[in-house]
């Protein structure tokens, strides 16, 4: 066997090694967790409740705001109307 095939032959044996050990160690790390998930799931997990919570609290303050905001929207139009013209209300 030439030297280059035997080196590519002892790449591969390595890189399927690793790849062995990296199943063996996360395999290893579900079966040690609590929940039965890994521990990135459950960081996953507890962000995406933290996110919802946050979102359903923007949403209500939201809702608050704009509500509360109705009544200075209509004196805003009111407000913002051209005043009528007396010009010709002196001059009869």
């Amino acid at each position: 066997m030439d030297p280059l095939s035997a080196l590519g032959i002892a790449a591969s044996v390595v890189q399927f090694v690793q790849f062995a050990m990296a199943i063996f160690n996360g395999s290893r790390k579900i079966h040690a967790s609590a929940s039965g998930a890994p521990e990135d799931s459950e960081s996953l997990e507890n962000i995406h409740e933290t996110l919802s919570a946050f979102s359903s609290s923007l949403r209500s303050q939201i809702a608050t705001v704009d509500f509360a905001n109705q009544g200075a929207d209509h004196k805003l139009e009111v407000s913002s109307r051209p005043p009528e013209n007396t010009s010709n209300r002196s001059e009869t």
